[in-house]
């Protein structure tokens, strides 16, 4: 029986090996796609790749976690939330590190802000010339917000007077949310 065993786990360790030699990369993260880019989160940065393949290269570089990219229609901009390992556990927090959503501009890496007046911004998606983002803008309550890329103006789509909304996805032309378990 221990020789059983022995030969088991050489076995084991050897199946093992084999396959941890993968060179496939791994933990890539909330990849978005244009029509000649994807972009994606790794190491807690935004890594940017042509979709026809090759070397992957760094977008962000700041502290804390980039997270939730969506690139703008037109494949020039992605919208993505910047966040710190703590702040997902902070409902209602309005302390230095609320989380803003950036737009950075694929070209020359500019970074630009979604305004806000020190609330928390996140779940940024984009449609035409708006990005819609669900802020606790609404006394503390996550609403459905809008910022239009052209106008820079910030409008409240949703006047929400009751529970969060959770999640939010946009397809061309509409968007879908979840909020206490209904959609």
């Amino acid at each position: 029986m221990k020789k059983f065993v022995f030969v088991f786990l050489i076995t084991l360790v050897f199946c093992v090996s084999i396959f941890a030699q993968n060179d496939a990369p791994t933990l890539f993260r909330q990849p978005t796609i244009s029509k000649t880019a994807i972009v994606f989160s790794y190491a807690g940065d935004l890594w940017r790749l042509a979709r026809s393949g090759g070397d992957a290269k760094r977008l962000t570089t700041s502290i804390g976690i980039e997270t939730n990219p969506h690139f703008s229609p037109d494949g020039n901009f992605v919208a993505y939330e910047p966040l710190s390992q703590w702040q997902e556990d902070w409902k209602h927090y309005r302390g230095g590190q609320t989380q803003p959503i950036w737009i950075a501009k694929l070209a020359d890496s500019t970074i630009e802000k979604v305004p806000r007046e020190n609330s928390n911004d996140k779940n940024p998606m984009w449609i035409d010339d708006k990005i819609y983002f669900l802020p606790d803008r609404n006394n503390g309550v996550v609403s459905l917000f809008s910022f239009d890329t052209k106008s820079k103006n910030v409008e409240q789509i949703i006047d929400n007077k009751g529970l969060d909304i959770k999640y939010a996805s946009a397809g061309a032309d509409a968007i879908v949310y979840e909020q206490f378990g209904a959609i």
